[in-house]
């Protein structure tokens, strides 16, 4: 006869096992790479996230990146490849929502500055908004995706440069932004989605795979920062203080 106390280590094992087969299902359906056939299109994933600030110019972003269409306030030329240049300045896209200010650097299509105009730094400056993300010549803290995997466009350090219509858009209403870009006959769009009245940015892509090869990739989001708080001032009392090791 099995005692009570072999039946609960018997079930102990049973648990242990069990769970041990769901994190192998769940890594086998979410951490590989999908791939696009070749001819086919489709989206690939989605991940919940005044003028432009001089220091931009100056901004020097070694991005350490995975190994492995919508109304617009603006009527400007359109941004290419062609038109863009080294500085990146240039290469910066404004999105103003009824919550945020949003600057995103087609190089990556990263998002490196949000304002919160609705919160500002203190009661003595209502009209300094408080500033959420931030990219400087001297810090780094920002929201950063791409495309990683076997074919992947954000892999070794490189970077898409991807284009868009306008450097500006009013999306007050929400809206939808998309970053383009071709890389060996696939067609990548890097989809940004504003909802009116919220905070959060949906991040995700459509891929349209002309080759006749597999396009293996899969989507990876971070926050990328140094070990400088943003704040620069006291006044910034609603900054977190998330562990950034031991000193």
């Amino acid at each position: 006869m099995i005692t009570a106390e072999m039946q609960r280590v018997l079930l102990l094992v049973a648990l242990a096992a069990t769970a041990y087969l769901l994190i192998l299902a769940w890594n086998d359906d979410y951490i590989k790479g999908r791939a696009v056939p070749g001819g086919s299109s489709g989206p690939v994933a989605t991940a919940p996230l005044a003028e432009t600030p001089d220091n931009f110019a100056e901004a020097r972003d070694e991005s350490d990146t995975k190994n492995s269409s919508t109304a617009a306030t603006s009527q400007q030329t359109p941004v290419t490849r062609e038109t863009a240049s080294g500085d990146a300045t240039d290469r910066i896209v404004k999105v103003v929502t009824d919550t945020m200010e949003v600057w995103v650097d087609r190089l990556g299509g990263d998002i490196v500055r949000v304002q919160l105009p609705r919160y500002p730094v203190s009661i003595d400056k209502p009209k300094e908004p408080f500033l959420l993300l931030d990219r400087r010549a001297d810090h780094v803290y920002i929201a950063q995706s791409g495309l990683a995997g076997r074919d992947g466009v954000d892999v070794g350090g490189r970077r898409p440069l991807y284009e868009t219509a306008h450097n500006e858009f009013d999306f007050r209403n929400g809206g939808v932004m998309r970053l383009t870009t071709t890389e060996n006959g696939v067609e990548i769009a890097k989809v940004f989605t504003f909802t009116p009245d919220d905070y959060v940015v949906t991040v995700g892509y459509d891929v349209i795979n002309r080759t006749d090869h597999p396009f293996e990739v899969r989507q990876f989001a971070q926050l990328k920062r140094d070990s400088r708080d943003l704040a620069t001032s006291s006044t910034y009392t609603l900054s977190s203080r998330p562990y950034l090791g031991a000193t």
